[in-house]
């Protein structure tokens, strides 16, 4: 009897610990800022999609385009599992953070970022997705320090061009795609630099797939290479 109320104290206090360490607020909002106050200046890392203000992490290939290397002002980020809500401003370097008053029963995390040119654009992260990241690694994916004319030095011209506009065209790397027009959703492609194809939703119910040939250079599926949109 005494071994039985000794397992039982036990699993009520892992039960107790457990209920504190998600209580407790995560740490990746704590990465997060920690990375946008260690660089002077952010930019868009690849081509971001937004449907009435809004860009999905299904990477969605409609609606109004924000080129690469758009120069980044702040980043707001609202942290559903601790309710706080986090703003940190690039050029001023101050850290703003309140307590929110609502709790959303699916855990989802909204990411908005607000831009030099006056543009803006929200992001909805649902946990209920299949992801390898949290908020601190998809912001780490989504921005670069550097300037477009850094991340295209050496490129060949219509690459460059390309990827300015938004397109993936006959040619390029793995690298110039994502750079291009995004990370394909992870559901369907588990493995960026092994998978052959990679497989883009342009809406809800209609899919587009970018080929890679046995040089990991791009290729419209089915039909001889040429310098094309794909």
């Amino acid at each position: 009897m005494k071994n039985i109320v000794t397992v039982f104290n036990i699993v009520l206090i892992t039960i107790f610990i457990t209920s504190i360490s998600f209580a407790s607020p995560s740490s990746s909002p704590l990465k997060l800022i920690e990375y946008l106050k260690s660089n002077e200046a952010l930019y868009t890392g690849h081509t971001i999609w937004k449907h009435k203000g809004a860009a999905s992490q299904i990477n969605y290939q409609n609606g109004t385009r924000i080129a690469i290397g758009t120069r980044i002002i702040s980043v707001k980020l609202e942290h559903r599992r601790d309710n706080t809500l986090y703003k940190y401003n690039l050029e001023t370097k101050k850290l703003f953070t309140v307590k929110q008053g609502y709790y959303d029963e699916i855990p989802r995390d909204l990411i908005h970022l607000y831009f030099d040119n006056g543009d803006k654009v929200r992001i909805r992260l649902n946990r209920s997705h299949k992801t390898a990241y949290d908020v601190f690694g998809y912001v780490q994916r989504l921005l670069t320090n550097k300037t477009f004319e850094e991340i295209t030095e050496g490129f060949d011209e219509n690459v460059a061009k390309a990827i300015q506009s938004g397109f993936a065209i006959e040619g390029m790397d793995k690298k110039q795609v994502v750079l291009a027009i995004g990370y394909p959703p992870e559901h369907r492609t588990q493995n960026l630099w092994t998978d052959p194809v990679w497989t883009f939703w342009v809406s809800a119910r209609k899919t587009k797939n970018i080929c890679f040939d046995a040089g990991e250079k791009t290729f419209k599926c089915g039909v001889p290479a040429g310098l094309k949109p794909l």
